[in-house]
């Protein structure tokens, strides 16, 4: 079962943004001054083209078409040398990347750009900024040994990291049996993890459903590099969207793979939900594990909101978040389950 932390390399913390913050660039409009703004303005066509003479040789007209296009095709994503079909025939997301990195470039900070963008694009959590720096600091002091600058007492990755996450999970998911460190695989963050995870399970060109609307990053998590095929499942609206019967949607849109020639391989349930940020019920998760066990699927279940759940006055009722790691799905449900194929994917970068 799969988990992930998002990890970086020591280095001198603070709480103010680097020096030599740069600015938009000069030709957007007016007013293009915070996220919302930024998207309003942006089109296709109002974003930076291609050079009128690249630096590049023309392109090779005489290349056999790939399954993912003619190499004309290709040079519209890309102007350089040939390269590979894996790196070009991806989803293209250059547009909105560039724009990201406009913004993170400029962003909002009281003191030293009071000017700058306050993004509302990603989901990072800074309330316990000062706090997280002070302890980090103490931690890194007190526990950062020689051994970590080598290459560790593990070939598959720091075991005392692996013994502190599953500590973590024990204390904080409430799975039905005890999560080992040797049950744990850690990478440096949901989308790298995912894509390794999903180039493992899953041969290119294979089917993976998940209930519509998705966080729109799993084309590029899963696409790029995996090549497969991330296929939606509408569902109603409200709380029709999370209750068991969802499953009866998912099994007609593998039928109608099927029939398409189409093998489906996984499904992903992402829980909490981004981006409609509701829970699952334990009922409608079970009904996933049932699922999946029936029809032979990987079912990877996405917690990297596991700990942003809270109580709501506004909500009394809303539902309290659910691990399927708390699942004891065979004694509940009544059937065998193979629990290979359950991966359950988390990250600290929420919190």
């Amino acid at each position: 079962m799969p988990s992930i932390i998002s990890s970086s390399p020591p280095r001198a913390l603070s709480l103010d943004p680097p020096s030599g913050l740069s600015t938009l660039p000069s030709d957007l409009p007016i007013g293009c001054n915070t996220l919302i703004s930024c998207f309003d303005h942006m089109s296709l066509s109002s974003l930076p083209g291609s050079p009128t003479k690249p630096h590049f040789p023309p392109p090779v007209t005489h290349r056999n078409p790939t399954p993912l296009g003619t190499r004309e095709q290709q040079r519209r994503i890309y102007l350089g040398p040939k390269l590979s079909d894996r790196a070009t025939g991806g989803p293209d997301a250059g547009p909105l990347i560039e724009r990201f990195s406009c913004l993170f470039k400029d962003q909002y900070n009281c003191k030293l750009n009071p000017r700058g963008i306050v993004s509302l694009g990603v989901a990072e959590n800074f309330l316990l900024e000062k706090e997280c720096l002070e302890y980090f600091t103490r931690a890194f002091a007190d526990n950062f040994l020689a051994s970590d600058l080598s290459y560790g007492d593990s070939l598959w990755g720091s075991r005392r990291i692996n013994a502190a996450l599953a500590s973590y999970l024990n204390e904080y998911f409430d799975p039905a049996e005890e999560v080992k460190p040797d049950q744990l695989i850690t990478g440096v963050g949901c989308s790298a993890v995912l894509d390794q995870l999903f180039y493992t399970l899953m041969d290119e060109g294979e089917a993976v459903l998940l209930a519509g609307p998705y966080y729109t990053g799993f084309d590029r998590d899963l696409i790029g590099r995996a090549r497969v095929r991330l296929v939606p499942v509408q569902l109603p609206e409200g709380d029709g969207a999370f209750e068991p019967e969802i499953l009866e949607a998912f099994g007609a849109k593998m039928d109608e793979l099927a029939k398409e020639g189409i093998r489906t391989r996984a499904v992903i349930v992402c829980n909490p939900h981004n981006p409609l940020g509701r829970t699952y019920s334990r009922e409608t998760l079970l009904a996933y594990a049932r699922f999946c066990e029936e029809r032979d699927l990987h079912l990877v279940s996405d917690e990297i909101y596991a700990m942003s759940v809270y109580d709501n006055p506004d909500f009394p009722h809303a539902l309290p978040f659910t691990s399927m790691l708390s699942l004891d799905i065979e004694s509940e449900l009544g059937i065998a389950f193979d629990r290979a194929r359950l991966h359950v994917v988390y990250g600290m970068s929420k919190e």
